[in-house]
């Protein structure tokens, strides 16, 4: 389907690899990251205008509304991904173009050069600053650049505190934030005690985290209101 050039604001989302040089066998990467955006695409269809497309590069690029729970559907996406580590770049704005729903390629306008700003911004600070946890990025309109920086600084926040998780509590933080349905289902799932996930969420912040996300994912919505 092709959508209408409208004055509508759109998420543009692309994701890089951080480390491409690292990686052994990269037709098999992308036949992986190639099925989890088939997966993505299909489980937040509603929320999606073009589809998440693998592009160049071992990355991808797709078109969201900006009330798509995009931090849930990045963190489904990283996690799927592991052991290899994406930036995500986010362009919030108008589009110029009509939209293919079913690919974002050869479309462009605002949002396309602003998630493309994030990106380059994300690389710099890997390069200069590689003390930054930052891996996602937001760029709006110049209007709208204090919001966007006030964003970007929650998402560090967030990256912080994911980045000091141990690889069990980064599953039972990940158990959580996918089913919801709080710490006994979550205990069963995994076959250990509640009060085994009571001390992991509580050593690992998640509830912090999982407030910071919920406030990040309400922001991004404003913003595109404003």
């Amino acid at each position: 389907m092709i959508l209408p050039i409208t004055t509508h604001k759109y998420l543009v989302l692309s994701g890089r690899l951080q480390h491409p040089d690292t990686v052994g066998d990269l037709k098999e990467l992308q036949t992986r990251l190639n099925n989890v955006l088939k997966r993505i695409n299909k489980g937040y269809s509603l929320g999606m205008v073009s589809k998440l497309t693998l592009v160049e590069d071992s990355g991808f690029l797709g078109v969201l509304q900006p009330d798509s729970y995009i931090l849930t559907l990045l963190e489904q996406l990283q996690r799927a991904m592991e052991p290899d580590i994406y930036f995500f770049g986010l362009g919030l704005g108008t589009i110029a173009t009509q939209i293919n729903t079913e690919t974002p390629i050869g479309a462009d306008g605002p949002a396309f050069s602003r998630c493309q700003d994030a990106l380059n911004r994300l690389a710099f600070l890997r390069k200069h600053k590689p003390s930054s946890p930052a891996i996602l990025r937001i760029v709006a309109e110049q209007s709208l650049f204090i919001q966007a920086e006030a964003l970007n600084a929650l998402f560090e926040v967030m990256a912080a505190l994911r980045d000091e998780w141990q690889p069990r509590q980064s599953q039972i933080a990940w158990d959580m934030l996918l089913h919801r349905d709080g710490q006994t289902a979550c205990a069963k799932r995994l076959g250990v005690n509640q009060s085994t996930i009571a001390r992991s969420l509580a050593g690992s912040n998640f509830y912090v985290y999982q407030k910071a996300m919920e406030a990040a994912e309400l922001a991004i919505r404003d913003l595109a209101d404003l």
